[in-house]
């Protein structure tokens, strides 16, 4: 089972994630990394891919980067419909 979950808002530049532990929802760490490819790698390498579920909106080109290094490095990864999570904080 993993065991964190980390939500990620994809921007041009930027990816601002958060880290909360699964059951307590507690947060555990939050920050911003570069949208750039050896960040991104840099980041992924301090997480551990059999614990860690990643979540973030379907950005398009922006968060193609990111969802192709996901892929690459094994990382279990969702990507949301804008539509469904703005439906969902009940706009």
């Amino acid at each position: 089972m993993k065991n964190f979950i980390i939500g990620i808002d994809v921007s041009k530049d930027t990816l601002d994630f958060c880290m909360l532990e699964r059951d307590s929802r507690k947060k555990l760490q939050q920050g911003v990394i570069a949208n750039k490819e050896k960040e991104i790698l840099t980041w992924l390498k301090n997480l551990d891919q059999e614990n860690v579920i990643v979540a973030l909106e379907h950005t398009g080109h922006y968060g193609a980067l990111l969802s192709w290094l996901l892929e690459e490095q094994l990382f279990t990864y969702y990507l949301i419909n804008p539509l469904d999570l703005q439906r969902s904080l009940g706009l």
